[in-house]
């Protein structure tokens, strides 16, 4: 929660908004082995840079990684 906290107060996002992405995406990402840190920096730029809701963000990320997953497992070309 703290290092949650020091990217919100670093960032343009909040710690919420950080929450709410992170609720949608966090068990793709820990599937593709991404760290909370990371996932945190991504959520947090994205959500700066593009001013979308943090729900958005964290499901466009989930489908990114649940394709990355996929073409990983050779399901996907």
């Amino acid at each position: 929660m703290d290092r949650l906290a020091a990217v919100a107060a670093k960032s343009a996002s909040s710690l919420g908004e950080l929450s709410t992405g992170m609720s949608k995406v966090a068990s793709a990402a820990a599937t593709l082995g991404v760290g909370e840190d990371q996932l945190a920096a991504q959520l947090a730029t994205i959500t700066s840079v593009t001013k979308q809701a943090p729900e958005s963000v964290g499901t466009a990320l989930r489908t990114m990684y649940a394709r990355i997953s996929d073409i990983q497992a050779g399901m996907d070309e």
